[in-house]
């Protein structure tokens, strides 16, 4: 399902109730997604349709615990067996940098968690704090879902005011 090309994908993404969603979202965080177009310089649209397409605003985060997907796909998935226990490495650190309990977390099926959906590399590389509560949290707290997607895009060489797709001839 992730190697649909864009024209099949577009019916499920581009929906009148995302829309709506997206719309709502926007507007009551309006003020964070202003905030972290000016201190990154990503665009409020870009950062709703990350959260819109990953988890729906924040309202489908995953249901599995974190640990046990890793774990599962580390152990019993040889094709990306190395992956996921290099992610489950980060997941354990990120829990104990975090003091949060590493049974406790939910995310998708592969691990990845929070309304960015982050897998736990990224979350240590590019999650932030951005309301300033001393806590990274992508799962309950907009502030950080918000700047931890625009943090993502500048640590990949985003720039505000360049383009973003390209034609191809």
């Amino acid at each position: 399902a992730e190697k649909k090309p864009w024209h099949a994908y577009r019916p499920i993404f581009i929906t009148q109730s995302r829309i709506d969603l997206g719309v709502e979202f926007w507007d009551k965080h309006a003020d964070l997604l202003e905030q972290a177009h000016q201190t990154y310089g990503v665009a409020p649209e870009i950062i709703v349709g990350i959260i819109g397409v990953e988890t729906r605003y924040g309202s489908h985060t995953g249901n599995y615990r974190v640990i046990d997907a890793l774990a599962t796909l580390g152990f019993d998935y040889p094709p990306r067996s190395k992956f996921f226990l290099r992610e489950l490495k980060h997941y354990l650190l990120m829990t104990r940098e975090e003091k949060v309990d590493p049974l406790s977390l939910k995310g998708s099926y592969a691990g990845a968690m929070g309304q960015p959906q982050f897998i736990s590399s990224s979350f240590r590389s590019y999650a932030i704090d951005f309301d300033g509560d001393g806590k990274r949290d992508i799962w309950n707290n907009p502030a950080d879902a918000i700047g931890s997607v625009a943090n993502y895009f500048v640590r990949h060489g985003w720039k505000r005011g360049d383009k973003i797709t390209q034609q191809l001839s």
